[in-house]
């Protein structure tokens, strides 16, 4: 009765100890207990019903079942499973887990996690750590990740943020991003589907618009770099484009650097100044051309509005009333100043020809202005000059309000101040109202 001391040690069949064994150092080889309380426990095999551990820890062990309140092990290796409320694992290789809640660190399966449902705050893959999920869903409140790769459907109640999106097939409400790109298709289904500043609205699809009424609708201005290809163009505005080529136009107003085109046929077309208009074999078709420059190896027009018109070869008027600026054409007579012309060129005023005039007959009904003029054959009635040059004269009546200088003269009537001749007179009769003066007379 009290407490029993050996040096040395026990050697026994049976221990049996109703209350307790405490030593320093115990080796059984076989050993029942109720309830053991011990430093270190060390064990060749032991079967228990339930292991129920306050602190332990082991270094190495294998054992069928552990039930335990807190368990620290360098190692835990499981044969079968492990079964409990809550496990936190700093790092843990493990082949099968079922778990109810899972929480760690870092979640690393080199092979694949497979689940019915997973349902979490949130999953943080870090770069190089990729998870794998099988044909069920995956629902979670925040997926961050580098990279997500889905075999299957995406679909996202929420908002969606990530940097980069791979993906067969992408259906969702609302996306954000700094880029997409859509290698195949991009559909809309439904109205009022929103990516920044595109709507869509019963198949149609608005930019900086909410109700798009055709099929791609723009308000604001729209840049194509390489081309667009279409089967009509209606533009309510403008078209500004560096090059367009259009089968064809029709077009309200029209604005551009250089044009070209097989054929136009417009009600006014405005070229500005240093703009020029190029046309081909083929017509051009207008009411009126305004512009500073118009150059065209044909031109029919009703009227010409312009500066200066250049005709190379032939300017053909056909019918009356045509009128450029004071030139009017009546039955083929050109007239100029005057709106009925008679001839087939009739000026009214002053006509100055710089290099000369060559005809046929020459009829002047009041005269003649000329510093020179050159006549093969000359009809007057009334001839006013400064000098006057002929091989031969002739005429009803001379008269020479200063002076006839003639190397031979045969007149019928002269009526004269001065006649001068250097080689004689030839005359029927000589009747002088005033006088005759002469060095020498021979009659």
């Amino acid at each position: 009765t009290g407490t029993a001391r050996f040096t040395n040690g026990i050697t026994t069949g049976t221990l049996l100890a109703t209350t307790g064994v405490n030593a320093a150092n115990c080796t059984i080889s076989n050993a029942v207990h109720t309830t053991l309380s011990t430093g270190t426990l060390t064990a060749t095999t032991m079967t228990t019903g339930a292991l129920i551990a306050t602190n332990t820890i082991v270094t190495n062990s294998t054992l069928t079942n552990v039930i335990g309140t807190a368990v620290t092990t360098g190692t835990l290796l499981a044969t079968t499973n492990v079964s409990t409320p809550n496990v936190i694992v700093t790092n843990s290789t493990l082949t099968n887990i079922v778990g109810t809640a899972i929480t760690t660190g870092t979640l690393l399966a080199s092979t694949s996690v497979n689940s019915t449902t997973i349902t979490t705050g949130s999953i943080n893959a870090n770069t190089g750590t990729f998870s794998t999920v099988s044909t069920s869903w995956l629902s979670a409140t925040t997926i961050t990740a580098a990279n997500v790769s889905l075999s299957g459907n995406l679909n996202v109640a929420g908002t969606l943020n990530v940097v980069n999106i791979t993906a067969t097939n992408l259906l969702d409400t609302n996306i954000t991003a700094g880029i997409a790109n859509v290698t195949t298709s991009l559909c809309a289904i439904g109205n009022a589907n929103t990516i920044g500043s595109i709507f869509t609205t019963g198949g149609n699809v608005g930019i900086s618009t909410t109700n798009p009424g055709f099929n791609l609708d723009v308000t604001g201005t729209a840049r194509v770099s390489n081309g667009i290809t279409t089967g009509t163009l209606f533009a309510t505005t403008g078209v500004n484009a560096a090059n367009c080529t259009i089968g064809n136009a029709v077009h309200t107003a029209l604005s551009t650097g250089t044009l070209t085109a097989t054929t136009i046929t417009t009600g006014s077309l405005v070229a500005n100044t240093g703009t020029f208009l190029t046309v081909g074999t083929s017509w051009l078709s207008a009411t009126t051309i305004t512009g500073a420059s118009v150059s065209a190896v044909n031109a029919s027009a009703t009227n010409v509005t312009t500066g200066i018109v250049t005709v190379n070869n032939s300017l053909s008027a056909i019918g009356n009333a045509n009128t450029i600026g004071s030139i009017f054409t009546t039955g083929g007579n050109v007239g100029i100043s005057t709106t009925s012309p008679g001839f087939n060129l009739d000026v009214t005023g002053t006509a100055r020809v710089t290099n000369g005039i060559t005809t046929g007959t020459l009829f002047a009904t009041t005269g003649v202005n000329a510093a020179n003029c050159t006549i093969g054959n000359a009809v007057h009635t009334a001839l006013s000059t400064g000098t006057f040059t002929a091989t031969t004269i002739t005429t009803g009546t001379l008269v020479a309000s200063t002076s006839v200088s003639s190397a031979n003269a045969i007149v019928t009537n002269i009526t004269t101040g001065i006649l001068q001749v250097t080689g004689g007179i030839t005359t029927g009769t000589l009747l002088a109202t005033t006088s005759v003066s002469s060095a020498s007379i021979q009659g």
